[in-house]
């Protein structure tokens, strides 16, 4: 069953979320399991990573206003192409062969087409682009936030910097993101 995972999860607190949630599922599953199926090429597998994400999306309700918005959209397929992407790593471990950079490239590139039929490609292509702009010190936390959902408190340490560092360069990223996407409209 897709979501047979989330027995495990906390118990939503208002009525509000849960109408949320339920309406994003209803939305937004075909999607995920079509984006999931394209980068595992199994049926199993993608309902394991459409499940995962789910709890990852769950987890931050609270971030999510307009569930029918672009930069919803974006924001999870990024979620579910990063957990696709972590589980087809694991079943690669198995294998003994790390997947290549040309590897990413191409699962990037066929989810990007199912991003250009199914959601906002242009605010997709210009949110990835702007952080593609910014200088290492600020692309490399947000990356790590957005793309590996990584903490706060991961970041820090991966990067060996203090925690209100990280905290910092975020926000200063989140504004450079926002002043690029403003002037390009």
């Amino acid at each position: 069953m897709l979501f047979k995972r989330f027995k495990r999860l906390k118990p939503v607190k208002s009525r509000i979320d849960r109408e949320k949630i339920g309406q994003i599922v209803k939305e937004h599953s075909p999607t995920m399991l079509y984006i999931a199926k394209k980068i595992l090429n199994q049926h199993s597998l993608a309902e394991d990573a459409v499940s995962e994400s789910f709890e990852r999306i769950i987890h931050n309700i609270d971030k999510i206003e307009d569930i029918y918005s672009p930069q919803t959209r974006a924001y999870i397929t990024i979620i579910v192409r990063s957990v696709s992407i972590d589980m087809l790593r694991k079943l690669n471990k198995h294998e003994a062969n790390d997947i290549t950079i040309d590897d990413l490239q191409n699962i990037a590139d066929s989810s990007m087409s199912v991003l250009d039929e199914l959601t906002s490609a242009e605010s997709y292509e210009a949110l990835v682009r702007a952080i593609d702009l910014l200088p290492d010190t600020l692309r490399i936390p947000i990356h790590l936030l957005a793309f590996e959902h990584l903490s706060y408190t991961e970041i820090a340490k991966e990067l060996d910097i203090s925690y209100d560092a990280v905290k910092m360069r975020i926000s200063r990223a989140k504004k450079e993101i926002k002043k690029f996407l403003e002037e390009r409209e």
